[in-house]
């Protein structure tokens, strides 16, 4: 039998061929040539919390829009620079860098308000007026986080992040904790 947590994070045809589409488009591949957390491209992080919120989505059994979700995921960082230049102030890279990755998604994408939120929003509590306003902004709010850590504190190389196939311990805290 097949992983269970596999089958339920690929299930929606909607979303894999969106996040499929947005990953070939040769202007979310420009985020490959920017490293992030530990040697990690955005490219990369953007995928792992894609999957990771749509994983998300699945074991909290919520409803969702799959387009947006994939959207605003693979978005989500769509700053364009390498966050690692020392020449980067962090303090204000973490409360800048969703406004200019949305200006800068908005500049080649018609974007919805669900998506413009979950860019916008992802850092969520930082600053505390940018709040999550939807389903899908709190998942890649909260995806962006767990994958952000997880690649922090990786050994290094591009990291993979996919809960469900990769770290099946998830599984059993997001029973402890949602259930």
């Amino acid at each position: 039998m097949e992983n269970e947590a596999e089958n339920e994070a690929n299930s929606s045809e909607t979303f894999r061929k969106m996040l499929t589409a947005l990953e070939n488009d040769p202007n979310v591949q420009i985020m490959k040539q920017y490293r992030q957390h530990r040697g990690n491209n955005t490219f990369q992080h953007c995928v792992n919390v894609a999957r990771c919120s749509f994983y998300l989505a699945q074991k909290l059994h919520w409803h969702i829009d799959e387009v947006s979700l994939a959207t605003g995921a693979m978005l989500h960082d769509y700053y364009l620079y390498c966050a690692t230049d020392p020449d980067v102030k962090k303090s204000r890279h973490a409360v800048q860098h969703p406004l200019t990755a949305l200006a800068n998604a908005e500049q080649i994408w018609d974007l919805n308000d669900r998506e413009k939120n979950i860019i916008r929003s992802h850092m969520f509590p930082l600053p505390v007026n940018r709040v999550p306003k939807c389903r899908e902004a709190w998942l890649v709010s909260l995806a962006d986080k767990y994958c952000a850590l997880r690649e922090a504190v990786s050994t290094g190389g591009d990291m993979d992040i996919h809960p469900g196939v990769k770290t099946p311990w998830v599984t059993n805290f997001l029973k402890s904790v949602f259930a």
